[in-house]
């Protein structure tokens, strides 16, 4: 089939099979398929996703060493972990378009984005880190209590703890060496299940499905954005929430105007994630489909001005 994007017809476009999640950037993102491999779509002029430059309305894949086990953005730079636990970084911050290994990096199990530096859990417990001045991680702390990190980019790392408290640290001065950062409990946080960060601002799920969100700056003054009830998954963004209910069904609001719509042409959905206007999803059945306001970064090799229905979900495509 043919689909018109912004200076012409695409190439024949086709859905993108066998996909295990997604991971969504304030605009554009990636799937991850069942053989490691990354598909990702979105604005590139900053060589985000490969070194050609060029906006990649459908999905292309990355080309990297080992296969793909988590990938994300910071401010210029994108990285992705492979399941040897390698760590490879690429975008302006790192001054190279060809993915460039981290050194002296212990195996990691997550990855956390800052401002301009990036840091990963390592499958030790430990945290360690790197800037664009030097690729070479350098290791903090260990943490061993922790089983989930977040960072966000006014410089906080929070991490979701055995217990399910949160701890949190600044991270500017962990790396400044200037002051003996370490974390220090969130009062009043308990029973958290997951945390998810975008921007400067921090979402904590609770075991019984309450989410508070919070400015990185001021995690003591929280807002209550969804009460205790049966949503199995939220993710959010300062201005747009989705959530999961246990049947696979997805929900959406604009944060300005707060009106919870469904998202249509969903079904059986196992995950979603969530960028500055729109969504993704991941499918039982291994599709993944976005939605939302865009401007060309839902992935359906559409440019803004044919995307009509911000609630209708359309297949990720790449080329045949």
């Amino acid at each position: 089939m043919l689909s018109f994007a912004a200076g012409g017809c695409s190439p024949a476009l086709t859905p993108i099979d066998a996909v295990t999640s997604v991971w969504v950037a304030p605009r554009g993102g990636c799937a991850i398929r069942a053989d490691g491999v990354a598909w990702c779509w979105g604005p590139n002029e900053n060589q985000e996703i490969d070194a050609s430059g060029q906006y990649r309305l459908y999905a292309v894949p990355l080309s990297l060493p080992a296969p793909v086990t988590q990938i994300g953005r910071g401010t210029e730079a994108t990285c992705a972990l492979l399941a040897d636990g390698a760590v490879h970084c690429w975008g302006p911050d790192i001054r190279s378009a060809e993915p460039r290994r981290i050194e002296e990096l212990t195996p990691a199990a997550e990855l956390l984005f800052g401002w301009h530096e990036v840091c990963a859990l390592g499958r030790d417990s430990s945290l360690s880190c790197w800037t664009k001045d030097d690729l070479r991680a350098r290791r903090m702390f260990a943490w061993p209590e922790v089983k989930h990190v977040a960072g966000a980019a006014d410089e906080r790392v929070c991490g979701v703890m055995v217990g399910g408290t949160v701890e949190c640290l600044r991270l500017d001065f962990l790396l400044s060496g200037l002051i003996d950062e370490r974390p220090r409990a969130v009062e009043g946080l308990a029973e958290v299940e997951s945390l998810t960060s975008v921007g400067g601002y921090f979402c904590a799920t609770h075991t019984d499905g309450a989410v508070d969100c919070w400015d990185g700056q001021t995690p003591d003054t929280r807002t209550r954005v969804l009460p205790p009830g049966s949503k199995l998954e939220f993710a959010g963004t300062p201005d747009y929430y989705c959530t999961r209910d246990a049947d696979g069904a997805v929900a959406c609001w604009d944060g300005i105007y707060k009106e919870t719509r469904p998202v249509t042409g969903l079904s059986r959905v196992t995950s979603i994630a969530v960028g500055s206007s729109f969504g993704c999803a991941a499918t039982a059945d291994q599709r993944a489909l976005c939605w939302g306001f865009s401007d060309g970064t839902l992935g359906n090799g559409l440019a803004e001005e044919l995307n009509r229905d911000p609630w209708l979900a359309t297949p990720l495509l790449r080329a045949k």
